[in-house]
């Protein structure tokens, strides 16, 4: 069974077509999954799957209709990479209607989310009980199915932006910990 999550991230700064972002961080719990039922979920540091064994594509609102790019275990047009902060995502949005139309949302601010969708390896993840509210910790990810930028989070911290050139894992990083400061809008 695959399932969906989704990050909301600050209004990005748009320039060129490279699309950056992070469809998923570590150590960050969701908001509320459950509805009237409350639980939160968090993604720990080594919960994916290596990454070149992983035929990902980047879709707009997980739409198979709308691909951006594709991971071909390491060799296509979408580059995963994992650091400190959890999962990164680049591609170059396609000279096509959907990639312009992606670029032009994003640069508007209407599109500044992340997705990510997969599936949880038996075993791979536990339930615990804070302060009567459950929490899903996931430990380990069977698929890596796609990333997404979309409409609608339900993360509170990921990042999604364009840039002209390939941002460094440095760069995100750093323009993250300026946002969170209220220093700086985000900008890869």
């Amino acid at each position: 069974m695959s399932e969906k999550r989704y990050f909301t991230a600050t209004v990005p700064t748009a320039s060129g077509r490279k699309v950056t972002g992070y469809a998923a961080r570590f150590n960050t719990r969701s908001r509320n999954l459950g509805g009237a039922a409350p639980w939160f979920e968090i993604i720990l540091p080594g919960a994916f799957p290596p990454l070149d064994k992983q035929d990902c594509r980047a879709l707009w609102n997980h739409d198979p209709k709308q691909l951006l790019a594709r991971s071909k275990f390491g060799k296509g047009t979408l580059k995963l990479s994992i650091d400190s902060v959890g999962l990164r995502y680049e591609f170059d949005a396609p000279q096509s209607t959907i990639g312009n139309d992606l670029l032009e949302s994003i640069k508007r601010g209407d599109l500044d989310e992340s997705s990510f969708s997969f599936s949880v390896a038996k075993g791979g993840d536990e339930w615990t009980e804070e302060k009567g509210v459950k929490v899903r910790r996931i430990k380990k990810i069977a698929a890596l199915y796609d990333i997404s930028p979309v409409t609608e989070g339900a993360y509170a911290e990921t990042v999604v932006g364009v840039r002209g050139k390939a941002a460094t894992p440095t760069d995100a990083r750093l323009a993250i910990l300026a946002h969170r400061r209220r220093l700086l809008p985000y900008n890869f």
